[in-house]
């Protein structure tokens, strides 16, 4: 008997539900065992062979493409409207690379000043202002039109284009890949991953960024299941392992870091909300050298390194050789 989770988030998608199918593991195609049921009414299921948890039976491809068409207004819209402040936007441009984990690691692996890098589903564009600053030459794609439009005429970046991975010609070819809150949302993962690998010079890094289900069997109620609930499917340190041998690629780092964000949460306790906000205001207070000349980040951006907690999983995979 599958177990029924408790609302968490907020933002509770509307699928069409006439038009979902079943599906197997994603990435072994493995049948899976019904485990939860999330806050939207679908079924999270387990794989045993490579320690993924998916959602089956899924809203369709179409569906999920017209959801993304407008993600950001849609479904995040008042972080959206956050982005609309000059200040932020000044912020975002302000931040140390280095007080980024997912950055700082990446510049740790490889000499990034000259690289070529695409930041597949960019988002707002944290993640590549970060490399911008590092001297990578970075490359932007998103299926999200305003993501694309805020990249292009707010941050000031012309490579980025309205479009998926797969769109891209075979013989373009990258030093990183940064697929950072990517990988958990399409139904066919394994054929992004692919692709990435076919992308990537020999040498290069891909670079996963994604909600950590290794140790949700410990929770009672899953938090990673009860937000964010666009998501297809939870990636474990199991399911990294299978992607690489898959992949034919190297883990070079693999940890699991940060916490969950606060943001659309509902269901807590005003006091319980108040202490666990005070508790991520202290935290984020000791994560950026001089923080007091960007306080106003404080409640705009509420941004800070994700080194502590085991929310996401971050893993990063070198090509040893040319797809």
């Amino acid at each position: 008997m599958p177990r029924q989770l408790e609302p968490l988030d907020a933002r509770i998608p509307s699928w069409e539900r006439d038009h979902f199918g079943e599906r197997p593991c994603p990435f072994c195609q493995s049948e899976g065992s019904d485990r939860y049921i999330r806050p939207d009414g679908l079924h999270v299921c387990s794989c045993s062979t490579c320690g993924c948890y998916f959602i089956s039976p899924s809203p369709s491809a179409a569906d999920l493409a017209k959801f993304y068409a407008t993600y950001y207004v849609d479904h995040r819209g008042s972080e959206y409207q956050q982005y609309k402040d000059p200040v932020l936007v000044g912020e975002m441009f302000a931040l140390d690379p280095h007080s980024d984990i997912k950055a700082r690691t990446l510049a740790s692996l490889l000499h990034l000043k000259g690289k070529r890098a695409l930041d597949v589903g960019c988002g707002m564009g944290q993640n590549l202002l970060f490399m911008k600053k590092l001297g990578a030459d970075v490359t932007v794609i998103d299926l999200d039109h305003d993501s694309v439009e805020f990249t292009r005429n707010v941050l000031g970046i012309q490579s980025v284009h309205r479009q998926d991975i797969h769109a891209l010609p075979d013989l373009e070819s990258y030093d990183v890949i940064m697929l950072h809150d990517v990988i958990e949302h399409p139904l066919d993962p394994l054929a992004v991953l692919q692709k990435s690998k076919v992308l990537l010079a020999r040498g290069g890094l891909l670079s996963i960024w994604t909600p950590n289900a290794s140790a949700v069997e410990a929770e009672e109620q899953p938090v990673a299941f009860r937000v964010d609930l666009e998501h297809m499917q939870y990636l474990t340190f199991q399911t990294c392992r299978q992607i690489a041998d898959r992949l034919r690629m190297t883990i070079v780092y693999l940890e699991a870091q940060g916490r969950s964000k606060l943001k659309s949460i509902q269901n807590m306790s005003a006091q319980t909300k108040k202490r666990t906000t005070k508790r991520f205001l202290r935290g984020l207070f000791r994560s950026f050298p001089g923080f007091v000349q960007l306080n106003a980040m404080r409640k705009r951006l509420v941004s800070r390194d994700d080194q502590s907690g085991n929310y996401h999983l971050f893993c990063v995979l070198r090509n040893e050789m040319r797809a």
